[in-house]
């Protein structure tokens, strides 16, 4: 559980540094060319950002999903996992807000009915819990 933490973290800062290379790239590119040093709004670093899409929102519910799991089949038998899983869904949940805010487009809204086929999944890893 300590080295999902650790790889979601390091997805966090691994993706935020690629933005912030890309404009430094870009800059330098510029900056070779004879223009100006660009001052970038908002929407042009927002350019930059990586794509998180379908596959990057399943991810997310994924890490999260085997991190409950976690709690649901062996929180009966060690309970000294459970704080331990607590502070892994704080941290993953952290990392992806950090993502989503500072490097990542922001998503297409779609309807849905809460968390859909994620409850099913829920429910099994109650049942077998």
């Amino acid at each position: 559980l300590v080295s999902l933490a650790a790889m979601r973290v390091v997805q966090v800062v691994f993706a935020t540094l690629n933005v912030e290379f890309a404009l430094w790239w870009e800059t330098q590119a510029l900056i070779r060319a004879g223009c100006e040093k660009p001052n970038y709004c908002f929407v042009e670093r927002q350019s930059k950002f990586g794509k998180f899409r379908i596959r990057e929102q399943i991810e997310v519910m994924t890490q999260l999903t085997i991190t409950l799991g976690y709690v649901l089949i062996f929180g009966a038998v060690v309970p000294g996992i459970i704080p331990l899983c607590f502070v892994v869904f704080v941290v993953q949940l952290r990392a992806d807000a950090v993502t989503v805010t500072s490097a990542t487009n922001r998503s297409v809204p779609r309807i849905s009915q809460g968390i859909g086929v994620w409850m099913s999944v829920v429910q099994f890893l109650a049942q077998v819990g």
